[in-house]
Order: C-alpha cells, then sequence, then structure tokens
C-alpha cells in the first residue's frame, strides 16, 4: 500500500505548487468517477447504465498530470477541458434537473484560477453558457439527486478554495525566502 502511495505522489508531483493543486484534483476525481454510478443509482432508486458513459472522460482526467510534467500549462488546461466535457456529457445523460449541471461552477472556478487571465475567463463563460444551453435535455425532477450534486459541488468547490489558498501560502512563502 506504501508503495501505491508513493507512485500515486510521485505521479501528482509538480514544481509548480498550482500545478500539484490541478494533478490532486484531477486523481480525486478519477476515483470518484467509478462510484459516481453507484450513488446516481441510490439517489434514483433504480440503476441507470447511461451514466457509466461518464467513464469516458477518466482517461483526460488521469492524463492531466502526465500533460502537466510536459507542459504545467496544457496540464492545467487538459483539467479545464475535461471538467468541462465530462458536466457537458452528465447533463445530457442525467438532464440538468439532476443538478449535475451545478458543476459548471467549480469548472469556471478552475479555470480562473489554473489559467488566469482572458484564457480562464473565457473557458469560465463557455462552461457558464453551456449550463442553460442544456436545459431542454432535463424531463424529469430528481430531488435528491439534484441535492447530492449540490452537496458534492460545494465540498469540491471548498477544497478546489483550500488547496489553491495553500499553494498561493507556499508560493509566497517561496517567493520571501528567494528575496531575502
Amino acid at each position: 500500500m506504501r508503495k501505491l502511495w508513493h507512485a500515486i505522489e510521485d505521479y501528482i508531483h509538480s514544481p509548480d505548487p498550482l500545478g500539484r493543486v490541478t494533478n490532486l484534483i484531477a486523481l480525486c476525481i478519477v476515483g470518484n468517477q467509478p462510484i459516481y454510478p453507484l450513488y446516481v443509482a441510490w439517489a434514483l432508486g433504480h440503476w441507470n447504465s447511461t451514466v457509466l458513459y461518464t467513464w469516458l472522460t477518466a482517461p483526460f482526467f488521469a492524463l492531466v498530470p502526465w500533460a502537466g510534467r510536459r507542459d504545467i500549462k496544457a496540464g492545467k488546461l487538459l483539467m479545464c477541458l475535461a471538467g468541462i466535457g465530462n458536466t457537458a456529457l452528465s447533463v445530457m445523460l442525467l438532464g440538468r434537473a439532476s443538478g449535475v449541471a451545478l458543476f459548471f461552477i467549480p469548472c469556471a472556478l478552475l479555470s480562473i484560477i489554473l489559467l488566469g487571465r482572458w484564457i480562464g475567463w473565457l473557458l469560465a463563460l463557455a462552461a457558464l453558457a453551456l449550463w442553460p444551453a442544456l436545459d431542454a435535455i432535463s424531463s424529469a425532477s430528481l430531488p435528491l439527486l439534484f441535492r447530492l450534486n449540490a452537496f458534492s459541488v460545494g465540498t469540491l468547490c471548498g477544497f478546489i478554495l483550500l488547496l489553491t489558498y495553500r499553494a498561493r501560502k507556499q508560493m509566497t512563502q517561496e517567493n520571501n525566502r528567494l528575496g531575502n
């Protein structure tokens, strides 16, 4: 088990603190994806095999650390695009009434934090613009799944903000140490 943990730590390592945040979030999402269909089945009260299609995005999240080692900005961009793609696919599969469109909020948050400037804001706006565009797909009211997804979004946003705060604090400390 220790070897596995060290392999994961090595895989998510990045000299850039925000790169490490990106990698950690990506692997947390990869770890959650196999569980998500069970979560949906519990909330719906029946099995919905179409939700398995969300697994199609898992390889993109898994490749984020690999891409980030080649180019830190590429890893961050892949993370943001994978999140937007996964959310759009999930909305198409489950409908907006499921609350899964709320995941566009952490997508927008990550785009702004990780990419900054105009590209982050552009991706954030694109993510949020997809939200109402997918509204027509929803046909059923899914209150329990909506509440679970809303809770998950809140937790994910909190996780993103906590990791970002810690990374920025580390970067400030390193800059102060180098400046002294």
